[in-house]
């Protein structure tokens, strides 16, 4: 990074700091993130713990994996911010603002929240819409939502959809909600994996007579072993047509089907199955297609930011030999 933290000094600062608080019966912390000056993650009896100095701390001590993943954290930030800065991108009060109220929006949509507020979700964390706004990373988000836009505008976007709409569908179109029974098999059995794929089959067919009989959920609960989706009924949840969370012929499949109808088995390479479509959604319209796109985009250039960042830990020794071959070289 071009500069080095003295983290012997920051650890003096926060072993006294530590002493302070043992050798007194009682001391007045302060975690509110309004009430604290900026920089500062905490006040014990008025003396400051910076953010600086915490983070300091936790790099020291941290095992060298999450270190790694604190540095790549911060180089993706780096990163970020560098791009916008070549392309004369900023930020205005009015952008944050923005971006508040879409989070407020996702979180009033959200039916796990329970109703909770933004401002009461942020508060539970000990933070306030002005402490986020001036956070490093919401900040890097809506420069990168900027860059995205730059990057993928909407008329590149309607052109791809136009060129090839069923692609664009299979990404970001309607979803189907697909139940599923899942019976593992082996071409050659075994003491754990007992059946044949054609065992598997002819059980499977039986399955869909019980199924008429009792429901598609009763005799998922039962027949499935799918362990994490038996408990609700063979649900597998929410997937798109290009979805790879399941093998390609089952969500194929599910897409030709008619809502409730039962399919006959299927076979994969690591079982067979009988699925059912559970809901599903309508096809969206083109504006929303698009949007869809932008936002699947923006992801695809995060994650090429992190997968371009080239990082090599070293150790001050191994800086100082480095160096010390360096000047041997010349």
């Amino acid at each position: 990074f071009g500069q080095r933290a003295d983290s012997a000094h920051t650890s003096v600062r926060l072993i006294a700091l530590s002493r302070v608080l043992l050798t007194k019966d009682e001391a007045v912390l302060l975690t509110v993130a309004d009430k604290l000056p900026v920089g500062t993650a905490a006040q014990v009896d008025g003396t400051p713990i910076a953010l600086i100095d915490l983070g300091f701390l936790l790099l020291r001590t941290s095992e060298d994996f999450e270190r790694d993943k604190f540095i790549r954290q911060v180089v993706y930030l780096q990163t970020i911010e560098s791009m916008a800065r070549a392309k004369s991108i900023t930020i205005s009060p009015s952008d944050l603002d923005r971006e508040v109220e879409s989070r407020r929006a996702q979180v009033k949509r959200d039916p796990r929240r329970g109703g909770v507020s933004y401002e009461q979700m942020l508060q539970s964390t000990g933070m306030t819409i002005e402490s986020i706004k001036a956070m490093r990373i919401f900040r890097s988000h809506v420069l990168l939502d900027k860059l995205t836009l730059l990057a993928f505008p909407k008329e590149k976007l309607a052109t791809e959809l136009k060129a090839d709409r069923q692609a664009v569908l299979d990404l970001v179109g309607p979803r189907r909600r697909i139940g599923a029974i899942f019976v593992r098999a082996l071409k050659t059995p075994n003491a754990i994996i007992k059946r044949s794929f054609e065992d598997a089959m002819s059980h499977l067919k039986k399955v869909r007579e019980r199924i008429a009989k009792d429901g598609f959920a009763a005799t998922a609960a039962i027949e499935t072993e799918l362990g994490s989706s038996k408990r609700d009924g063979g649900d597998l949840g929410w997937h798109r047509r290009g979805s790879k969370e399941l093998p390609a012929n089952i969500v194929h499949a599910a897409f030709e089907m008619k809502m409730t109808e039962v399919s006959m088995p299927l076979r994969t390479k690591d079982g067979c199955y009988v699925i059912t479509v559970l809901d599903r959604e309508p096809i969206p319209k083109d504006e929303e297609l698009l949007s869809r796109l932008q936002i699947v985009r923006g992801e695809q250039l995060s994650r090429d930011i992190l997968a371009k960042a080239k990082l090599e830990m070293k150790t001050q020794d191994t800086a100082n030999r480095d160096a010390k071959n360096r000047g041997v070289k010349k």
